[in-house]
């Protein structure tokens, strides 16, 4: 239930990511051309659309991982789960000074 909760907030941002990505694709002369030209929807986007998005996936993906981990974190606290949060605590001791330095 953890896995889930936590994935909510970055699926949506990838998924709203892609979207917008997607329409903003769609409108480039190169797809406009495609579609005059006859071809199927799913050659235009599977040969060009996702290629040309999958780059700039690539390049969110840091932002997308840094969701999951703070989402982890808030629920596992929420949960009171012990996990990450109680492992990253015992390395660095019960020092909350110690422990904020070492997430930055």
């Amino acid at each position: 239930m953890s896995i889930v909760i936590s994935i909510f907030v970055p699926a949506i941002f990838l998924i709203q990511f892609l979207l917008k990505e997607m329409a903003g694709e769609e409108q480039q002369d190169y797809v406009l051309f495609l579609r005059a030209k006859g071809l199927p929807k799913s050659v235009i986007y599977v040969k060009h659309i996702i290629r040309n998005i999958f780059p700039l996936v690539l390049i969110h993906l840091r932002t997308i991982i840094w969701f999951l981990l703070s989402n982890i974190i808030v629920v596992e606290y929420l949960f009171n789960i012990h996990g990450f949060a109680e492992v990253l605590r015992s390395i660095y001791g019960q020092r909350a000074e110690t422990f904020i330095l070492g997430f930055l």
